[in-house]
């Protein structure tokens, strides 16, 4: 934040110098203009100080749209507790752990298949709860550097920047509220997977 405020006011000064001097040198610079300046520059400091807020509250609300959407208003912790999801796993593969201990000697085939069901299931939860992960620090990585662009937006010339850094924003956002939605739709399903008893068949 500090480095985009020293942005903001640095561009900020240009753009009132530049305006002053083109208003003073009738440069077809009327009054009207000059206050639509003063009006946008007010604007982009506004969008400058408060980004990340404005970022949050963003955010938040296309992520509650995707859990509503899902049927699991509120549950934010889908997205903040990724180790939750590789949990599962483990809760899921229990049943294949203890009939891993207790295979005998010449199993060879049971233990084959239930050696490969265990790594099938805890990689598959492992890789949901890595992307979920990354999906969170991509988010907070990028609205660190949208929020050093965002000051840029003061200048016309260097307006570019700043959308492209709100651009990335948004599209952070609504893969979150996606993801939000996908795992509220999955994670009852998830929750729920066991093993029907200690005997397993090659069915489940």
């Amino acid at each position: 934040q500090p480095i985009a405020h020293k942005v903001l006011g640095s561009l900020a000064l240009i753009e009132i110098a530049l305006a002053g001097m083109y208003l003073a040198l009738d440069g077809g610079q009327q009054v009207s203009a000059l206050f639509g300046k003063f009006l946008k520059i007010a604007v982009w400091t506004y969008i400058t100080t408060n980004f990340h807020q404005l970022v949050q509250a963003f955010s938040q609300s296309l992520i509650s749209a995707g859990l509503i959407a899902a049927g699991q208003p509120g549950n934010f912790q889908i997205l903040l507790d990724p180790s939750k999801v590789a949990g599962m796993g483990t809760t899921a593969t229990d049943g294949l752990v203890h009939a891993l201990s207790n295979i005998g000697t010449f199993d060879f085939f049971d233990a084959v298949v239930f050696g490969l069901m265990y790594m099938a299931i805890m990689l598959t939860l492992l890789l949901m709860a890595v992307q979920i992960f990354l999906a969170v620090v991509e988010f907070y990585l990028i609205t660190a550097f949208a929020g050093v662009l965002i000051g840029f937006g003061v200048s016309p010339h260097f307006r570019f920047l700043s959308e492209k850094a709100i651009g990335a924003v948004v599209a952070c956002s609504v893969k979150l509220m996606v993801l939000a939605f996908v795992m509220a739709m999955v994670q009852p399903t998830l929750a729920s997977v066991r093993f029907v008893g200690p005997e397993i068949k090659f069915n489940e």
